[in-house]
């Protein structure tokens, strides 16, 4: 573990990253993408909607 300091005090603190949980198969992935049901209208146009609506 490293420390930034400033001043001689230190103000943010330096650690490794965790590791990956653990791979993603793309065959698990297909399947679980494949048993959700389609969005009824394009996430576009919802994420417009829903700017447009709540506006102000």
């Amino acid at each position: 573990m490293n420390s930034i300091t400033r001043h001689g005090k230190p103000v943010a603190r330096l650690e490794a990253a965790e590791p990956a949980l653990r791979p993603v198969s793309p065959t698990e992935l297909q399947a679980l993408t494949a048993a959700m049901p389609e969005q009824p209208e394009p996430a576009a146009d919802m994420v417009r909607r829903m700017r447009d609506e709540d506006r102000y």
